[in-house]
């Protein structure tokens, strides 16, 4: 996305930047697409498969048919919500199709409808108009509002890269769309760092499945391996297990002994003097200070 800012700024831009920039969305949709295969995401190709219609068929919309710029940029802007609030329940192929069914119905219905349909439909908010101020039609404008503020209290909500990739991905169209009919260049790179932005947060979200422990957010024993290979000559392990772990769980069950780690790792994660908490498995946790003797170390795993 910076990089995207910063080639906005940059005003002159040679003649065959400008020829090859309405061609790099469809690099990154198809690299972005081939990720999602991998991984089995229809939730997220399906996001980039509406930046993609968007950056393809926004110019040519305004043109010919201008009526239709506010109600297909709600319409949008709906169809980006309820596919980042839609969870993925059942194989793939049925909830790719299920999806991009619902928003074919959606565009028919705009298109079915015809420009008095969607008069009649949006009342005073589509006779007003465009405000004074503004390129955007008003109920374009209230539909990215609402879908903006959606996504902010889902990043909120799980802090995971998945929501913070939807996040960046919305703002970047939202902020390009509205001005894509007189900067389609424009458009095409704000598109671009839009897709980047989804690609990476698939890719980020399967780094945190594989290094990252679900139950108590630490980091875990694959990824304690990988530090430990970058270790230097001196450090200090510390291994730490809950007593009488598994007589607890049989007494009090599962559920209560998920919240016993997850409280323990908010204990360990929070050991001072440098250390990193780990967990290695089951009731097992590690503490590792890099560049820290046993001795040094001691004040710290006696404070945690």
């Amino acid at each position: 996305v910076a990089a995207a800012v910063g080639l906005l700024l940059w005003r002159e831009w040679p003649p065959a930047l400008t020829q090859i920039v309405p061609f790099v969305p469809w690099v990154m949709a198809l690299i972005g697409v081939a990720v999602c295969l991998m991984y089995q995401r229809a939730q997220t190709m399906v996001l980039m498969l509406c930046v993609l219609a968007a950056t393809a068929a926004w110019p040519a919309l305004a043109r010919e048919a201008p009526w239709a710029v506010g109600p297909a940029l709600a319409w949008w802007s709906l169809a980006y919500t309820i596919n980042a609030l839609w969870s993925e329940r059942s194989t793939m192929l049925l909830d790719l199709a299920a999806r991009i069914g619902l928003i074919a119905a959606g565009a028919a219905a705009i298109a079915l409808s015809g420009k008095e349909g969607m008069t009649d439909f949006f009342g005073i908010l589509s006779v007003q108009g465009r405000l004074a101020h503004l390129s955007v039609p008003i109920e374009g404008l209230i539909a990215l509002l609402a879908t903006g503020l959606t996504l902010t209290l889902l990043l909120l909500r799980y802090g995971r890269p998945q929501q913070a990739g939807q996040w960046l991905g919305f703002v970047c169209m939202a902020w390009a769309l509205p001005r894509g009919v007189e900067h389609p260049v424009e458009l095409a790179l704000m598109s671009t760092a839009a897709l980047t932005a989804l690609c990476i947060s698939l890719a980020h979200e399967g780094f945190h499945m594989a290094f990252r422990d679900e139950l108590t957010g630490l980091p875990g024993r694959r990824a304690l391996n990988e530090r430990l290979q970058r270790m230097g000559r001196v450090y200090t392990l510390a291994m730490a297990d809950v007593d009488n772990f598994k007589a607890f769980n049989d007494t009090h069950g599962h559920d209560v002994g998920d919240q016993v780690l997850r409280m323990v790792a908010a204990q360990l994660r929070r050991v001072p003097g440098g250390g990193r908490a780990y967990r290695y498995g089951g009731e097992e946790f590690t503490l590792v200070f890099p560049g820290k003797t046993a001795a040094e170390s001691m004040p710290h795993l006696e404070s945690v």
